[in-house]
């Protein structure tokens, strides 16, 4: 974890500030020990003589030719140290103004690095131009047990030391966003120093989950639990505007109940308290996951359930409740119509609801590969966790539908626990080692296996709870959220279906079941209140004509 450098005119620590006041010459004794351990901080520290660095063997055979009187003994030793570290302050205080402006060239790099470092407990630079980062957050690129990182005692970090690290990780340091970082660690005993391969990212966040995703290069997993160790790779990361570092935590062995939150809680306290929040939200209403029995087994008949569930799931992703639905009738429109499903050449008409008329549908090339199957009514072919599990939810199956809202309950920045390096997302692709949202999946299991309720209810009340704490509280677990992102609760799809069919209705002057009939007979969307019909798209022709050619917005 590389730091950055402080001011340069206090730059002494407080641990060399006391050695000097130990090595006053009334103190001096060859047979103290704590006198010539101050001698070798002092030293090394100054790079001022390199016998003086291995006084605890030397100091005797060093003071031994001095003069006698006045000025000789151990008190001439330590007059003459003092005019060396006198003259070294100047020179050291001249690097580190170098340091802290950027003014630094090749040559004089090592020598810079190792006195930022000695001094203020950290330092970066970027070696190809010599500048210090202004902004972000800084991480070792490679694990602190990379052989790329190099490791030492403090006291023994010198220019020479940096100079070769420097060589030896040439390749690595002539990439962008790399810098050369050193900082000492104060918690080891004795204190130690690294020197690594330094990589600045926008913010804290990301650092993090780059540190956390590391793997010690002899880490394999535990021959018995299959889970690997809890150690991590990278201890810190650094901002280089608030000057404080944070913890590289592992949101992972959070969910799974290994470690704790910065208040003592387990995953399991946070999910509970978030149920806790949810159930009088939820009482008395049914299982709102469901399609079954609702608007839109009655609007588009129980023969395309399986169509309706894909569509709202494949649409699901970054989308709220109610968009949500809109953008699902369009695709099921598109399919009773028999028209391509995707149709890159769509524009949002001129009176679209909750869009900007001229856009395109949000997200569609990420999202065409689950859209085709959600036509086919392929659930269990749909990709991304929380897409299947929502699709399968929505026809009646138990299982737990994970969204972004729960990116939130596992979050803890004073510990490093992060979902992932952005806000509201949760890692999943069904594929190879299990990500964060299965992780999450399990434990949602395991509370409502405690609760003895069925998974869809437990998740659908937890998720109504933290919905309900952020929108009172504006915050959860102590991580702020801004409350007015969370629109009021819209109960299940099938209620939302309903709610949008008799305001559209009211629009065009005709009763909810002449609307329900023409989404059922691929009419009408939810989209806007023109019919998605030939008609309703000449009339968006002309407005298009007339107002320009519109934007092409989001794929």
């Amino acid at each position: 974890m590389p730091a950055g450098v402080g001011n340069p005119e206090q730059y002494l620590p407080e641990s060399i500030r006391q050695a000097l006041d130990r090595l006053r010459p009334e103190n001096a004794s060859v047979f103290d020990p704590a006198y010539v351990a101050a001698i070798r901080k002092v030293a090394h520290f100054f790079g001022v003589d390199t016998s003086l660095g291995r006084a605890n063997t030397s100091v005797t055979a060093m003071m031994a030719p001095m003069e006698t009187g006045p000025n000789g003994g151990v008190a001439g030793a330590m007059g003459k140290l003092a005019q060396k570290l006198k003259a070294a302050q100047a020179k050291s205080s001249a690097k580190l103004s170098a340091a802290q402006s950027g003014n630094i060239n090749a040559a004089e790099l090592p020598d810079v690095v190792a006195d930022a470092v000695n001094q203020h407990g950290g330092y970066s630079v970027d070696p190809r131009t010599g500048e210090i980062p202004t902004s972000g957050a800084m991480v070792g690129r490679y694990p602190n047990a990379d052989k790329r990182t190099h490791s030492m005692p403090a006291d023994e970090l010198t220019a020479a030391r940096v100079k070769q690290f420097i060589e030896e990780n040439a390749e690595a340091l002539s990439k962008d966003k790399t810098h050369v970082g050193g900082w000492v660690d104060q918690e080891a005993t004795p204190p130690e120093a690294y020197l690594d391969v330094a990589e600045r990212h926008d913010t804290v966040r990301q650092a993090t989950k780059r540190g956390e995703l590391q793997r010690h290069p002899d880490m394999v997993r535990d021959p018995v639990t299959d889970q690997w160790p809890t150690e991590m790779a990278q201890k810190e990361v650094y901002d280089v505007e608030s000057g404080q570092t944070s913890p590289v935590g592992n949101v992972t062995d959070f969910v799974r109940g290994v470690v704790r939150d910065s208040e003592g809680r387990t995953y399991q306290d946070r999910l509970d308290e978030v149920f806790r929040a949810g159930e009088p939200i939820m009482e008395g209403k049914p299982d709102w996951w469901p399609l079954q029995g609702t608007s839109y087994e009655t609007t588009y008949g129980p023969e395309r359930l399986r169509e309706n569930a894909g569509f709202l799931a494949a649409t699901s992703p970054q989308t709220d409740p109610i968009t949500n639905a809109r953008l699902a009738s369009e695709y099921e429109r598109r399919l009773i119509k028999g028209e391509p499903i995707v149709q890159p050449d769509f524009r949002m008409p001129a009176d679209a609801v909750a869009f900007e008329p001229g856009l395109q549908m949000p997200f569609e090339k990420t999202r065409v590969n689950n859209l085709e199957k959600a036509a086919r009514g392929d659930l269990d072919a749909i990709r991304m966790d929380k897409a299947n599990d929502m699709a399968h939810a929505l026809i009646g199956d138990d299982v737990n539908v994970v969204d972004r809202h729960f990116a939130k309950t596992v979050e803890d920045p004073a510990m490093g626990y992060y979902a992932a390096s952005e806000s509201n997302v949760i890692p999943g692709a069904m594929d190879g080692d299990p990500e964060l949202y299965a992780w999450i999946d399990n434990a949602l299991h395991d509370a409502a296996k405690r609760h003895g309720l069925s998974n869809r209810s437990y998740s659908a009340t937890a998720w109504e709870g933290i919905r309900s704490l952020i929108k009172n509280e504006g915050e959860l677990f102590g991580v702020p959220h801004r409350a007015s992102a969370i629109p009021d609760t819209a109960g299940g799809f099938g209620d939302i279906l309903t709610q949008l069919i008799e305001e559209k209705a009211g629009k065009l002057g005709i009763t909810a079941q002449e609307m329900a009939m023409r989404l059922r007979n691929g009419d009408a969307s939810l989209l806007a209140a023109i019919l998605s019909t030939p008609i309703g798209l000449k009339a968006y022709q002309e407005w298009s004509a007339r107002s320009g050619d519109p934007v092409s917005g989001m794929q």
